[in-house]
């Protein structure tokens, strides 16, 4: 499992997003001995011999664990949207499971849909 932070506005403090992310090491076993790894799934997935067909997620507002807050630099509890996402491939077997926490305040949430 990986986690990263990320932000949109490089002048704010702290990052807007919190993301957990699972990746079947069946799939990508090599995937801790590479000395560089792709940021994009989809590159990552082709890189493995993969095809993502389809993705399903859950929205909600929901107040954050004390990690999450800490990383992004908000008081505990803080309620903030949680997106949990799995990627399938075309043989509709899981090949990325996230949860992920957005502090968006007046910000957009828009995610990619191809």
């Amino acid at each position: 499992m990986s986690c990263a932070l990320r932000a949109f506005d490089p002048w704010r403090t702290g990052g807007f997003a919190y993301e957990l992310v699972s990746l079947p090491e069946r799939r990508f076993p090599d995937l801790m001995s590479r000395s560089e790894i792709p940021g994009d799934l989809e590159e990552l997935a082709k890189i493995s011999g993969a095809l993502l067909a389809r993705a399903e997620g859950k929205v909600r507002a929901r107040a954050i664990p004390s990690a999450v807050a800490t990383a992004l630099s908000l008081p505990a509890r803080t309620v903030v949207l949680c997106l949990k996402r799995a990627v399938f491939d075309t043989q509709d077997k899981p090949i990325e499971l996230m949860t992920a926490y957005y502090d968006l305040k007046d910000e957009y949430y828009s995610p990619l849909m191809r």
